[in-house]
């Protein structure tokens, strides 16, 4: 798997969305829009929210080696990756919709 589309695969888990620019929010380059996904992510692990946002970074070279991934979920603690499971992180909005970012009102 390349680290891009782990760091996708991050905000699938983090957000509960599809990874679709419809509902992971994206800027026109394909790269995350990181304003408009944190409060899809409201409540989730700050530390796996940025591993996420890192290994999404456009330039290759500015991801993190799976070996650099690896050792950072190692040093998450047991509270913060549990609160993935038990879902610590429930009652927070799980679109763009539910939090008003879809209008057209610009």
């Amino acid at each position: 798997m390349k680290r891009f589309s782990y760091g996708i695969v991050l905000c699938e888990i983090l957000t509960r969305l599809k990874a679709t620019p419809d509902e992971i929010p994206r800027v026109n380059s394909f790269g995350l829009d990181e304003t408009a996904l944190r409060p899809l992510c409201a409540g989730a692990p700050e530390k796996l929210m940025q591993l996420a946002f890192h290994c999404c970074q456009l330039a290759p070279n500015d991801r993190p080696l799976f070996s650099q991934i690896v050792k950072s979920l190692r040093n998450m603690s047991q509270f913060d990756l549990a609160m993935l499971v038990e879902g610590e992180y429930r009652d927070r909005p799980t679109s763009a919709h539910e939090i008003g970012m879809d209008s057209d009102d610009d």
